[in-house]
């Protein structure tokens, strides 16, 4: 089994899956039913090129993001719908160095040096989407970091504030198409 796309299913289906099919290339559950997850099993799946996980009313992780820095063959992520993904060792992503596209999710209590520390080292990001993004999120510093990325064409910021010099910040960024 090389790729799995599941549909309201329990977040335990996704951890076995992983212990149980090793050679998994992607993994798409975007409507997990669970209020709690795991992502120590994906330790196990070193051929993995794409995860999408989500839950339908968001869900807590019992682990932190530590196993994802393991998955080197990552192009492709989207952790959406996490509560607290700020408190989860979020600088595993800057590991992650082949992603082209990254989607997180949550982005309100992200440390000011996520752009700085951790977008900038993704050096083959085409396409970002960060997702609530509200009160003192460091919006200006992701985009700070986003100008510098020569292949980023793709920038989503969703349910985001929209502060004073926004637009400025948005100009500043010449490969955002």
């Amino acid at each position: 089994l090389r790729k799995i796309e599941l549909c309201r299913c329990p977040a335990t289906v996704v951890e076995q899956l992983a212990l149980s099919n090793p050679k998994l290339e992607v993994i798409n559950s975007v409507t997990i039913k669970c209020e709690s997850m795991s992502l120590a099993p994906l330790v196990f799946l070193k051929n993995l090129q794409e995860l999408r996980l989500k839950s339908t009313a968001g869900f807590a992780l019992t682990s932190d993001l530590t196993a994802l820095s393991d998955l080197k063959q990552l192009k492709h992520l989207s952790l959406t719908s996490i509560k607290e993904m700020n408190k989860l060792n979020i600088d595993v992503i800057a590991d992650l160095r082949n992603l082209e596209s990254l989607e997180l999710g949550e982005c309100t209590d992200f440390p000011k040096t996520f752009g700085s520390e951790i977008l900038t080292r993704l050096n083959k990001l085409e396409k970002l989407r960060l997702e609530k993004g509200q009160g003192n999120c460091y919006t200006f510093e992701v985009l700070e970091a986003v100008k510098n990325m020569p292949h980023l064409y793709q920038l989503e910021l969703v349910n985001f504030d929209i502060k004073p010099g926004f637009d400025l910040a948005l100009g500043a960024c010449p490969n955002i198409k």
